[in-house]
């Protein structure tokens, strides 16, 4: 059985400051923005069911003695997409996502803008990928939880996008939330952790102390009379006939009964039975099959209740209304889609038929008027389509790539994004109005592995067979006339190679851009090390401390400037395991010229940066989404400025700083370098300097303990040439 836990929250009235990547885009395709403050956790048993209950009247003694309302408080639906200009003080900043997760529901938010509710991946408040998401009836509140170590929920407020509730060590017995569900009132939020099995919650609409949960081979109904007393009781009924596995469950609306969808299209009706309200003994609901209903051939992929209708969504995308009584209503089937994965109904009830009504006819004797209201449907194949009841009308809101996204490349000196996905599918946008503009899709198994822009715009109009296995790495030279690709099996010959350093191995390389007199190759190694060799000698001219954040960096640019006056301001963009950083040219180990922050979950796979130097967009592979950054270089200059001249910055990389003992330590060997430099026996007055000369570091290394090799000693000479 699954891990319920319990807790008891305060309802949300206070603003937090954590961000996630849940996108709630309207029809204008306007992004909210999302501000975050501190959040508090409830421990709670973890075998139980969580939930929230309200403390009206200390809210109210709240908003009493404050002085400033709070923003939650006084927002309305138009608030979402109001824009704010507010100070750039991060050096960057999330602005957009591109992608859906398809494998989580999306959710109709409101029907007067058309605005819906997705999960791409995550951001800054969820530490891993946001594996479930709800909203709450009025489609208020949307709860969004994850799975991995340290794993939280997080409750926002649809109306300005702000996060105001957050729970820590949501899952301690497990890895995560599996499955995530709010009450019908809007006062309990409960969850399945995802120890074990079950994959499916959902509340009792009439009834917040009863829940219903399913897996695969098991139905398991909850049931409780107060916050100490709670049944839990697990069916796995054995039928005469094939059932199949289950997929989702239900209550219905008008009696005591539980509905269960199997992918065998079959229909698992259980009733509710209550205890006599004269027992005087504190007894529990049960429940017990009563009735298998044959609905259909195909799998039942979504079982959903609105208004009168019990709906089923099927692997065949056919979608079908039936009453209470599970006669059929009136089905949609001819519109040729994927197999459904979820579906959502505007909160709005649908308007009274008129004469210029154009509602369809259901399929009962009486022929009335099929009247119900317009929805959301997204699919496996990640499609999302907006249904207009009135009028049978199906309109395409989007098609996202269902499957990883490693290639991504920025026009040469337009503000268009191609996006490309191992399904075949391209997409290109434009990253500065937000607009999708065309797509195409190639032939099955022929996947988008690598993707670049011609910067002369000459393409080949005609494809090419180049390699027997995927084409890894594409890229232009400057003029354009020459195209340079990898593969994995069919590769160019290696006709020299050239040893960068012992014991690590080199994970990116990059021109250097032309800051010296030399021209340098940029190399980042496995240690966290950069170095610069010449490009022509190969001699390592430098080894410096590079970005430390983790992990290697693999893979960096050199971010374009706007205007000559810039040239001798460059900087570098780079992204390791999971984050996407910059760091200030020239390299010199100062940690302040650097900075990073996490951008995708399961992990960063490709990068790209705009012809503009504006933003850098990251691509995180499994998470099928692709993330805009915002680059505000003042804001990383103003932290070097903090961080103090001279050697300042780095005496924190010392162990105990400048006032500690290794510090104090190093300088007595600074100075006894000097004696020996100038002869131990000599009688002469020694000549103070700040330098020691070049021979004497390796006995200085040695003294506090780091034995460098001879090839590493000869480049420390090399180094020292010239410098």
């Amino acid at each position: 059985m699954e891990s319920l836990r319990r807790k008891l929250l305060k309802e949300v009235t206070e603003e937090a400051s954590q961000k996630a990547d849940v996108s709630a885009k309207g029809h204008r395709d306007k992004r909210p923005k999302q501000e975050g403050a501190e959040a508090r956790t409830d421990k709670a048993d973890s075998r139980k069911l969580s939930y929230l209950l309200p403390e009206e009247e200390r809210q109210k003694s709240d908003f009493q003695g404050s002085s400033k309302e709070s923003l939650v408080s006084t927002s309305t639906e138009d608030t979402l997409f109001q824009k704010e200009e507010s100070s750039k003080v991060y050096p960057l900043t999330m602005t957009w996502s591109f992608g859906w997760n398809s494998l989580l529901p999306v959710y109709y938010i409101r029907n007067n803008q058309r605005v819906i509710l997705y999960v791409c991946a995550h951001n800054a408040g969820h530490p891993n990928i946001i594996s479930c998401i709800c909203v709450s009836e009025d489609r208020r509140w949307i709860a969004t939880a994850d799975k991995g170590p340290d794993c939280l929920i997080i409750i926002w407020d649809s109306f300005t996008g702000i996060p105001v509730h957050t729970i820590f060590d949501s899952c301690p017995e497990g890895n995560g939330i599996r499955s995530i569900a709010i009450s019908h009132d809007a006062k309990f939020l409960a969850t399945i952790s995802d120890a074990e099995i079950q994959n499916y919650l959902i509340f009792n609409p009439r009834n917040d102390k009863e829940l219903v949960s399913n897996s695969q081979t098991q139905v398991t109904f909850y049931s409780w009379v107060s916050s100490a007393k709670m049944q839990v009781t697990f069916y796995s009924w054995t039928f005469n006939k094939l059932v199949g596995k289950f997929s989702q469950s239900v209550f219905h609306l008008k009696v005591a009964q539980m509905l269960s969808a199997t992918k065998e299209g079959k229909l698992v009706v259980w009733d509710i039975h209550y205890p006599p309200s004269s027992s005087s003994m504190l007894a529990f609901p049960f429940i017990k099959p009563c009735k298998l209903v044959h609905l259909q051939k195909e799998a039942i992929t979504v079982l959903t209740t609105i208004d009168s209708y019990i709906v089923t969504g099927d692997i065949k995308g056919n979608i079908k209304f039936y009453d209470h009584s599970l006669s059929i209503i009136n089905w949609y089937c001819n519109f040729k889609l994927g197999a459904i994965r979820t579906l959502s109904f505007s909160k709005v009830p649908p308007s009274l038929p008129t004469e210029k009504s154009n509602f369809p006819i259901d399929c009962t004797l009486k022929g009335d008027l099929f009247v119900v209201r317009n929805f959301i449907i997204g699919t496996f194949d990640a499609t999302v389509y907006h249904m207009t009841a009135d009028g049978t009308k199906l309109e395409k809101l989007f098609v996202e790539p269902r499957i990883a996204v490693h290639a991504i490349s920025c026009h040469p000196y337009q503000p268009l994004i191609a996006v490309g996905s191992v399904c075949g599918m391209i997409k290109v946008w434009n990253y500065e109005k937000k607009v999708y503009l065309f797509s195409r899709v190639f032939e099955k198994g022929l996947g988008v592995q690598s993707l670049t822009y011609n910067s002369e715009e000459n393409e080949i109009p005609q494809p090419f067979r180049y390699s027997r296995t995927s084409v890894s790495h594409v890229s232009f030279s400057h003029d354009s006339n020459y195209m340079a690709t990898a593969s994995y099996k069919d590769h160019l010959e290696v006709l020299d190679i050239h040893r960068t350093d012992q014991g690590t191995y080199p994970t990116c390389m990059i021109w250097y851009p032309p800051l010296a007199k030399e021209l340098f190759l940029l190399i980042c190694n496995s240690c966290y090390k950069v170095k610069l060799f010449n490009s022509t000698t190969k001699m390592c001219r430098k080894t410096l401390l590079g970005p430390a954040y983790g992990s290697p960096i693999e893979y960096t640019q050199v971010l374009p400037v706007k205007n000559t006056f810039e040239l001798q301001k460059r900087h570098l963009v780079f992204i390791n395991k999971d984050k996407v950083g910059l760091q200030i040219l020239p390299v010199d180990g100062n940690p302040h010229k650097t900075c990073a922050i996490v951008c995708h979950p399961d992990g960063v796979s490709g990068m790209t940066l705009s012809y503009d130097g504006r933003y850098a967009f990251t691509a995180g592979g499994q998470d099928c989404s692709v993330v805009q950054w915002e680059i505000n270089l003042s804001a990383l200059e103003a932290a070097v400025s903090l961080g103090g001249e001279d050697l300042t910055p780095f005496y924190g990389l010392v162990s105990g700083g400048r006032e500690g003992k290794f510090y104090r330590e190093l300088e007595d060997y600074f100075y006894y370098s000097q004696i020996r430099s100038q002869g131990i026996d000599t009688m002469e007055t020694r000549q103070v300097s700040e330098y020691i000369c070049l021979s004497e570091l390796p006995f200085v290394m040695r003294a506090i303990g780091f034995y460098p090799s001879e090839e590493k000693v000869g480049r420390c000479e090399d180094a020292g040439v010239d410098n």
